[in-house]
């Protein structure tokens, strides 16, 4: 079987390096690469049709990765987003998580470990280390929401699912567990979002602990030392 990936970077030595790796690795059926912000963005109607995740650097060119994913998002493009750029830095970071990526990296990232967090943001939905987790929960904390004094209509059910998300569990395995189909978690993933404003699974869970929802001691968002 394999993955598929769209890889949008307009470093050539980086787009070939990356794509030789991965291809190497014998996971993946197929590599799209974009090596043009604008040209991406003109094709974006079918240019992650079949793909299971999207790579793109931050900068690129004379746009940067924010306007791909707001039109990612108003297209309602589901496929998850993983930024790979040299602009890291936690402001970043902790914007276009915010924003709806799926993971933050830094271009020094080993292969292995990108091969190693592609993987999991495909299968997962996300992937966060333990690092970016604890700064991104403080800086989360400055926007501190009082749930109880929002029409939020946040349910036993809500906080059941944002529980199993946080805890790395697929969509197939919730279902499992909640005795509903894979089709009504993904219904209710959405419907958190928009209750909560947040647009990827680590924004639903930071929300989640800065209001009281889940206790951010029983989080394992499959956490690791990058």
């Amino acid at each position: 079987m394999g993955y598929s990936i769209t890889l949008v970077e307009d470093d050539d030595l980086i787009s070939a390096l990356v794509t030789y790796f991965l291809q190497s690795s014998g996971k993946f059926k197929k590599i799209d690469t974009y090596n043009d912000g604008t040209v991406f963005l003109d094709s974006i109607e079918h240019a992650w049709q079949g793909a299971d995740a999207i790579v793109m650097d931050f900068k690129l060119g004379g746009m940067n990765a924010e306007v791909l994913l707001k039109e990612l998002h108003e297209k309602a493009i589901g496929i998850p987003v993983i930024i790979l750029t040299s602009h890291y830095n936690e402001y970043l970071m902790g914007y276009m998580i915010k924003s709806g990526v799926a993971a933050y990296l830094s271009k020094t990232i080993k292969p292995d470990e990108l091969l190693s967090v592609i993987e999991e943001v495909i299968e997962k939905g996300h992937y966060i280390s333990q690092e970016q987790f604890h700064f991104l929960k403080t800086a989360f904390s400055g926007e501190r929401l009082n749930a109880s004094k929002q029409p939020l209509d946040i349910t036993e059910r809500d906080i059941d699912v944002i529980y199993l998300l946080a805890n790395q569990l697929t969509a197939k395995e919730i279902a499992e567990k909640l005795y509903i189909s894979p089709k009504t978690v993904e219904g209710y993933k959405n419907a958190l979002f928009s209750k909560t404003g947040t647009k990827s699974v680590v924004g639903l869970v930071l929300y989640a602990i800065q209001n009281d929802l889940i206790d951010a001691e029983s989080v394992d968002l499959g956490l690791k030392n990058a």
